[in-house]
């Protein structure tokens, strides 16, 4: 219990009998949408908190009230002064989640004011246009090891339509203290064009909100470090850099992606991407490239997919052959490799990686050797001008995925007939995808568009070894 919520005053031990040593109510306010007061203006607000009364077992006499706050938030909050400065909180909440960067790191038990979307007026003037979208997060882990109450982290995160600052476009813009994402999550930001990049709404990729059955979770790691994350993704001087971007963490990750017409001359395509990404011990860094091969696409009817690899110093690797790999929800199926035939079209992709990772609770290594496949199959029309082009499909897809992890001996090249088997893992997927794809080039006009709609069922077995569970 004392774990699930944030404490006013002093918070109550688990000494004894807790119902005796605290009783307490438990409480959920739901205020709806409320007038107007003063300056500020709530809607949907709602509050799940704890209120007791806590005396310690060694001194029964003292008794003392405390509240404990689980979960606050609200549909929208907005704060006027005056009307010179006005700003609009979408979905603003604070709460207890769980934070666990991956799998195989620690959990930590932290607070977060989390907001969806911040809106700011000043004398009329508003910086944000449009559907830009500013996003915020603020953390607070509890006391963990050599961590004080007081480490905090931040990140805030802004995509935008194409802001004009005069020499350059500026994309998105990420910025972040004491805190540590997800690589893929980074990955994402660099690899797609920033004008049609899916990753616009990097809260929900990072957090799931509690419900009745699960605690909320933090897809991200709390750093004792006092370091900075910095990122953006812009284009500079028209169309001399026209999609770029860039993600630097000192020691975690740094990766940059250009792209622009006359880095075709130099390496066959418009785009470049280049990362490297520090493991947690020297033999586990990473480096990472994506890519694509122009000459695929004159192949027949062949459409080149996108490559990926990534190579550690122990000989940990990735080979991406335009895998669709989920993202938000969705699979990603315009980076695979196609064939239209006719009115008929199909799309694959596949993958194989085997990955080292150390259990920093025992020290202990696990090594995954992992491979998937998917298919996809359905109708399919193409239309092409010299300056409109217009695809469109509806059809079907399968996708299979599988995990084997081992547990291994402590050596710097992991061999896996070595190891016992941990678990096995098997996902598949069968589900419905329609998409329209399209452009258009004509003098200084240049744009680019696409909308799909996919529903999908996944199952999943896993299976662990008897011995595995009863440790």
């Amino acid at each position: 219990m004392k774990a699930d919520y944030s404490w006013l005053g002093e918070a109550p031990f688990d000494m004894g009998n807790l119902e005796f040593d605290f009783p307490h109510l438990n409480c959920r306010v739901e205020l709806g949408d409320l007038p107007m007061l003063g300056a500020v203006e709530a809607e949907g607000l709602e509050l799940d908190l704890i209120i007791g009364l806590y005396r310690k077992p060694e001194d029964r006499s003292n008794i003392k009230p405390v509240i404990g706050i689980s979960r606050a938030g609200a549909d929208r909050l907005s704060i006027d002064l005056f009307r010179l400065f006005t700003l609009e909180l979408d979905k603003p909440r604070f709460g207890r989640y769980e934070m666990q960067l991956n799998d195989a790191s620690q959990v930590d038990q932290v607070s977060a004011f989390i907001v969806e979307n911040i809106r700011l007026r000043l004398l009329g003037w508003e910086p944000l246009k449009g559907d830009d979208m500013l996003q915020m997060m603020m953390i607070q882990g509890d006391p963990a090891g050599n961590r004080e109450l007081s480490t905090k982290g931040m990140l805030t995160y802004l995509k935008t339509d194409g802001a004009d600052l005069g020499f350059i476009y500026l994309y998105w813009m990420l910025l972040g203290h004491n805190i540590e994402l997800p690589n893929d999550i980074l990955s994402s930001l660099l690899e797609p064009s920033p004008e049609t990049m899916s990753t616009d709404n990097i809260i929900k990729e990072l957090v799931t909100e509690p419900d009745t059955s699960n605690k909320g979770k933090i897809k991200a790691a709390l750093l004792d470090e006092e370091d900075w994350l910095f990122g953006a993704g812009f284009g500079v001087a028209g169309e001399f850099l026209k999609e770029c971007s860039f993600i630097l963490h000192d020691q975690h990750y740094y990766g940059i992606a250009l792209s622009s017409k006359w880095l075709t001359k130099l390496i066959g395509q418009e785009r470049l991407l280049l990362a490297y990404m520090p493991g947690d011990t020297p033999s586990q860094d990473r480096f990472k490239t994506n890519f694509r091969i122009p000459a695929l696409d004159f192949l027949g009817a062949l459409k080149s997919g996108e490559f990926g690899l990534e190579w550690g110093v122990n000989l940990d690797f990735l080979v991406d052959i335009g895998y669709p790999w989920q993202v938000q929800g969705a699979y990603d199926w315009f980076r695979t490799f196609s064939i239209p035939a006719g009115t008929y079209e199909g799309k694959t992709g596949y993958f194989f990686e085997k990955r080292t990772a150390l259990i920093p609770t025992t020290g202990e290594k696990t090594l995954e050797l992992s491979a998937g496949m998917g298919f996809y199959a359905g109708y399919y029309f193409g239309f092409t001008t010299s300056v409109i082009w217009v695809n469109a499909g509806i059809g079907v897809f399968a996708m299979l995925q599988g995990t084997l992890e081992f547990k291994i001996p402590d050596q710097d090249i992991p061999d896996p007939l070595r190891g016992s088997i941990e678990r096995l893992e098997v996902i598949g997927v069968l589900g419905i995808l329609a998409y329209v794809d399209g452009g258009i080039e004509v003098w200084v006009l240049s744009a680019r568009f696409r909308v799909s709609l996919q529903a999908s069922l996944t199952v999943l077995v896993e299976y662990i070894p008897p011995q595995v569970m009863q440790r």
